[in-house]
């Protein structure tokens, strides 16, 4: 198991009222969602008034539900259990619905708190699927270590990913004694926790800053290559952009290390290695740097960022440090439009597709620039409205010269009343417009994800691979499919229209062709899914599919005959469309794949011959895969 601390705000005004409905409440969109025209993110408000409304509201319908949702049960220690809508939630609160105003009301007490929220998650390893028993023990269990026992909390466990995980929002300051807890290295201490925890519980031990040794003890982890740093781990999760840090340990951390490790490191070495990447190592400050050749203009990194030993001590080894007074040829070079999804794909389809997002971000900045607010013309429909209350009044006063003052007057407050209630219909009139043009995604322009979305929706290549560089970096959804055809890094492919099958793109950039309204062939990009191995039909979509990709790479599973009946579909489109075949890469499945073309070539038919343990018609002439 792992703790993770997410970062919090830093002007002291975060609210337990918001990380509580968050906590509770799933309602955010999936990712599995199917991407529809002309679509907009509406996204529940996150003030606190509505956060509020949709917690009350979420036990509330939980309770109407019936099930034991939304009913809460006092444990032995104290503490209540409750579930709202599948969420289990455990708190020492006096009830779900007043513990963010609890929380908050003991935080005032210590006016010397500036972040009196804490906010920790524990998450689990795929196969591991503890009960809610011992998930709150474990809670318990780190609440001590951190010193927060006893303190106010809420925490809710999360099954709507591969990794079961729990969120914990505490109160720092003591309901007792109004003192605020010390949560210096709080990392370290969860860490170190998290360890003591798997040996308890039996879980599997994960990696992290303390690690179990032989003896069962908990000791200190060595590190062999330190973390990322923040910047550029950001960097990497929300812009999927290759950072130097990353470049650099992918290219030279194996040779730097096997230079170190043996006896001959020296520093002219160290610079051949670096150079041949396009990088050069140099003095900065007290220090080593790490620099890129071709990009002056990007910031440097730590040597020991690349390496933990490759620092000025080992001067006491190689001598004084010298820097390097030539630069061989470089074999690669850094570039920062490069993608982390693309990782271990060709230079020229990387730089290709680099390219290509550079140029979707472009149209996307053209199309902000060309969009234009509608025109309600508010301000001028009020001045007709005020136009024609003066002309009316104009027109009493041309009439009633020789009237009665008192008549005028009355006459003046008809048409002033007149006036309010014309404006008043207009305000809603405008209320309704903005509501209509809001709803169409036409009174503010859209965000980059909703704009690329909407070009995924057409099939474009270059939004359909920046959905699923949003997405990589999350690996939420692991393949589970007993049929999976593999395929080069990032080997994107327009969507496909097969005659039987319904084509749709979803929110990740994952191309789903469905049958009957569920999911038989997903394309991710690197693999193709195939949930029904033993329908012929799906097997061919996803083989066909990779003749029209890069074929760098082509296998298949092993698994369920899956590899025999995928090598059949290859040799049946090949025999279809001999000038685009299909080209295994694997030689064991490639010599199938030639075996099962003589076998069709012989017999003159693509129907596959009956077998015992398939009981599904083979025969799919009627569903050949082609590019639109």
């Amino acid at each position: 198991m792992i703790a993770k601390v997410p970062d919090g705000r830093r002007d002291g005004r975060s609210s337990f009222l918001q990380l509580i409905t968050y906590n509770c409440i799933r309602d955010e969109l999936s990712p599995e969602e199917a991407l529809r025209e002309d679509a907009r993110f509406r996204r529940p408000s996150r003030s606190r008034e509505a956060c509020f409304e949709r917690l009350v509201e979420y036990i509330d319908r939980s309770q109407n539900a019936g099930e034991g949702e939304g009913t809460e049960i006092m444990l032995e220690n104290g503490d209540s259990r409750i579930v709202v809508n599948g969420v289990v939630i455990q708190h020492n609160c006096f009830s779900l619905e007043t513990a963010p105003v609890e929380m908050a009301a003991t935080a005032m007490a210590n006016r010397r708190c500036e972040e009196p929220v804490f906010h920790y998650i524990l998450s689990w390893q795929e196969d591991e699927n503890p009960d809610p028993d011992i998930i709150f023990s474990c809670v318990a269990d780190t609440q001590k270590a951190l010193g927060l026992e006893g303190h106010q909390y809420v925490a809710a466990i999360h099954r709507d990913t591969d990794n079961v995980h729990v969120h914990i929002a505490t109160n720092r300051v003591c309901p007792r004694t109004f003192k605020a807890a010390t949560l210096s290295f709080s990392k370290e201490r969860l860490q170190r926790c998290c360890r003591q925890l798997e040996l308890k519980h039996g879980f599997r031990h994960d990696n992290g800053s303390w690690q179990v040794d032989e003896k069962g003890h908990v000791v200190r982890a060595k590190k062999r290559m330190k973390a990322l740093p923040e910047g550029a781990a950001r960097l990497e999760h929300f812009a999927d952009t290759e950072s130097l840090t990353t470049y650099a340990r992918q290219h030279c951390f194996e040779q730097i290390d096997r230079l170190l490790s043996g006896p001959h490191f020296s520093w002219g070495a160290a610079h051949e290695i670096l150079c041949a990447a396009g990088l050069c190592l140099d003095r900065k400050g007290e220090g080593l740097a790490v620099y890129s050749l071709y990009d002056t203009a990007q910031t440097p990194i730590r040597a020991s960022r690349l390496h933990p030993d490759l620092t000025l001590k080992q001067e006491a080894i190689a001598g004084a440090f010298q820097s390097p007074d030539w630069y061989p040829d470089s074999h690669n070079r850094y570039r920062n439009t490069l993608h982390v999804r693309d990782q271990g794909a060709r230079a020229e389809r990387r730089e290709a597709r680099a390219n290509a997002r550079l140029e979707l971000r472009a149209r996307y900045e053209r199309y902000r620039m060309d969009w234009k607010k509608p025109d309600l013309d508010v301000a001028g429909r009020f001045r007709a409205i005020a136009a024609e209350a003066r002309d009316r009044k104009a027109e009493v006063r041309r009439r009633g010269r020789t009237a009665d003052p008192q008549i005028r007057r009355l006459a003046y407050n008809i048409i002033a009343f007149e006036r309010m209630q014309k404006e008043a219909a207009l305000r809603l009139q405008l209320r309704e417009e903005r509501a209509t043009l809001h709803a169409a995604g036409k009174l503010r322009p859209m965000t980059y994800r909703g704009w690329v979305e909407q070009e995924a929706v057409k099939g474009d290549v270059a939004a359909i691979s920046q959905l699923r560089g949003w997405h990589y970096r999350s690996k939420r959804k692991q393949s589970r499919a007993d049929g999976i055809v593999y395929c080069g890094p990032a080997d994107d492919l327009p969507p496909l229209y097969p005659e039987g099958y319904d084509t749709r793109v979803r929110r990740d950039g994952v191309i789903c062709y469905g049958r009957g309204g569920k999911p038989a062939v997903l394309d991710y990009g690197d693999r193709i899914e195939v949930a029904n191995t033993r329908h012929a039909e799906d097997v061919y979509v996803a083989v066909a599919s990779t003749a029209w990709r890069s074929r760098e790479k082509v296998e298949f599973s092993v698994g369920k005959g899956f590899s025999d009946e995928a090598a059949r579909q290859a040799a049946r489109h090949n025999y279809w469309f001999p000038n685009e075949p299909v080209k295994v890469t694997d030689t064991i499945q490639a010599n199938k794949v030639r075996r099962e073309e003589v076998y069709i070539s012989k017999s003159g038919s693509t129907a596959v011959p009956d077998s015992s343990d398939r009981t599904e018609q083979r025969h799919i002439s009627s569903t050949k895969v082609r590019p639109h």
